[in-house]
C-alpha cells in the first residue's frame, strides 16, 4: 500500500518537475511582455491620474442672476457678505440684473440659474412673513445647480433657526410681559449671536476630500490595477506553455496515473512559481520600505497571499486557452476578455464613474475579487474576505478546466 502510495506520489512529482523545467523556460518571454505591456500601463496609470484629478477645482462657478424690484440697501450688504464667504466665493457668483436680461442669459447658457425675488422680500424675512423666492434652474445644468441647491437648502435652514430663536426669545418676552425696549434688545442680541454663528461657521465643520478611489490613494490603485494587468496580458507570452497539453497528450499522461484534475493544477501551480520567482523580490522590497511592514510579515503573510493571487488568475488563463482551438485564438480571447472583466470591475475607471447596473454586476465578476485583493497587497491592508473569494473562485476555474478537458477528451 505505502509502495503504491510512494508510486503514484513519485509520478506527480515528476510530472511537475517537467511541468515546471517548462515552465522556467518561459521567464524571458515573460520578463519580455511585461516590460512591453508595463510601459503602456504606465503611460495608462498617468493619462488615468490626469483625467481624475487634473484640475482640482473641475466644477465651473455657478452663476445666479438676482432679480428683484426693491431697491433695497440690504440687498446689496447681503449679497457683498456672502459672496465672500470662503464656502460660496469658489463656488458662486452673483449678479444682480434685470428680469429680461436673465431670461436671457439663462437661455444661451450664460446662467446656470433665476433667483426673482419677491417685492419686500427682506421686510418679509424681518418680520416674520417669509415671502418666497422664486427659483429657476438652467434645464441643462448639471452638478453646478445641485451644488447651488444645497447652498441655497443649508442658507434656508440657517435663516429658519435664526428666526426660531428671535420669536422663541420674543415670545418669551411677551409672555412676561417685559417692557418694548427689553424686546428690542433681545433681539438685537440674538441678531448678534446668530450673525456670529455665521460669520465664524467654518470653525465648526472640518474638510473632507472625497476621493473616487474611495479610501485608496490614486497611485495605490492604479498601481494594483496595472499589476492585474500585467498578470493577465504576460500570459500572452506564454500562450504556447498555457496550451501544451493537447488532447493526445491529456489521455497519454492520464495512461500513466495522472489524473486530468492533477494535470490542471501541476500545471497551473508551476506557470504560477515563475510569476512568483518574479514579483516575491520587487514586492517585499515595497512591503518593508513603502508599507513599513515587519520581514516576517510579509514572508509569512503576504508573499503567500500574493502566490494565492497569481495562482487564480493562472488557473483563469488556463482555462482560456484550454478552450481555445489554437495559441493564437487563446491570444485574442485573453486581450479581450481581460479588458472586459478589468473595466467591469472598476479596474480602469473607479467604480463611482461606472453606471449603477454595472455596479451592481461587480460582486460576481472575478477580476473584482482579485482587484480588491492586489488593493489589499499594495495598501497592506486585509479585510479576509477577497482572499477567501479568491481562493472559491480559483477552486472554481479548476473545475472548468477539468469539465472542459473531459469535454474535450470525450
Amino acid at each position: 500500500m505505502f509502495r503504491n502510495v510512494f508510486t503514484k506520489v513519485k509520478q506527480y512529482f515528476s510530472y511537475y518537475r517537467i511541468q515546471q523545467k517548462t515552465a522556467f523556460s518561459y521567464i524571458p518571454k515573460l520578463l519580455l511582455c511585461m516590460l512591453c505591456f508595463a510601459a503602456l500601463l504606465v503611460g495608462f496609470a498617468f493619462a488615468g491620474s490626469k483625467l481624475l484629478y487634473s484640475n482640482h477645482n473641475s466644477v465651473a462657478k455657478v452663476k445666479i442672476a438676482l432679480v428683484t424690484e426693491d431697491d433695497n440697501p440690504l440687498i446689496d450688504l447681503a449679497l457683498h457678505y456672502i459672496g465672500k464667504m470662503d464656502s460660496v466665493e469658489g463656488i458662486c457668483e452673483f449678479e444682480v440684473t434685470t428680469e429680461e436680461d436673465a431670461f436671457n442669459k439663462l437661455r444661451n447658457g450664460e446662467l446656470y440659474s433665476v433667483v426673482l425675488l419677491p417685492p419686500n422680500f427682506i421686510d418679509g424675512i424681518m418680520n416674520g412673513d417669509n415671502i418666497p423666492a422664486e427659483v429657476i434652474l438652467h434645464p441643462d445644468s448639471g452638478a453646478d445647480s445641485v451644488l447651488f441647491e444645497t447652498l441655497a437648502s443649508a442658507a434656508a435652514y440657517t435663516l429658519r433657526t435664526a428666526q426660531a430663536g428671535i420669536y422663541a426669545g420674543i415670545d418669551t418676552y411677551q409672555f412676561y410681559e417685559l417692557n418694548k425696549k427689553s424686546v428690542n434688545r433681545i433681539t438685537n442680541d440674538l441678531n448678534e449671536i446668530y450673525i456670529d454663528m455665521a460669520l465664524r461657521r467654518s470653525l465648526m465643520f472640518e474638510p473632507e476630500s472625497l476621493s473616487a478611489t474611495g479610501t485608496l490613494s490614486i497611485g495605490t490603485f492604479f498601481a494594483s490595477s496595472a499589476f492585474i494587468l500585467l498578470l493577465l496580458f504576460s500570459g500572452i507570452g506564454c500562450a504556447a506553455f498555457y496550451k501544451s497539453n493537447t488532447s493526445f497528450l491529456s489521455k497519454t499522461i492520464k495512461r500513466q496515473g495522472i489524473n486530468y484534475s492533477a494535470q490542471i493544477i501541476l500545471q497551473a501551480l508551476a506557470i504560477s512559481v515563475c510569476y512568483f520567482v518574479i514579483f516575491a523580490i520587487p514586492y517585499l522590497l515595497y512591503s518593508h520600505f513603502i508599507l513599513y511592514a515587519e520581514l516576517l510579515t510579509t514572508i509569512f503573510i503576504h508573499l503567500p497571499i500574493l502566490f494565492i493571487l497569481i495562482f487564480g488568475i493562472c488557473t483563469f488563463m488556463l482555462l482560456l486557452f484550454r478552450i481555445s482551438k489554437n495559441p493564437q485564438t487563446g491570444t485574442l480571447l485573453l486581450f479581450f476578455v481581460s479588458v472586459v472583466l478589468i473595466f467591469l470591475s472598476g479596474g480602469i475607471l473607479p467604480k463611482a464613474f461606472l453606471p449603477l447596473a454595472i455596479q451592481k454586476a461587480m460582486p460576481f465578476l472575478p477580476s473584482t475579487h482579485w482587484l480588491s485583493l492586489a488593493f489589499d497587497l499594495f495598501s497592506g491592508s486585509f479585510t479576509g474576505s477577497a482572499l477567501i473569494l479568491t481562493l472559491l473562485i480559483s477552486v472554481l476555474f479548476i473545475l472548468l478546466n477539468y469539465i472542459s478537458t473531459r469535454l474535450e477528451n470525450l
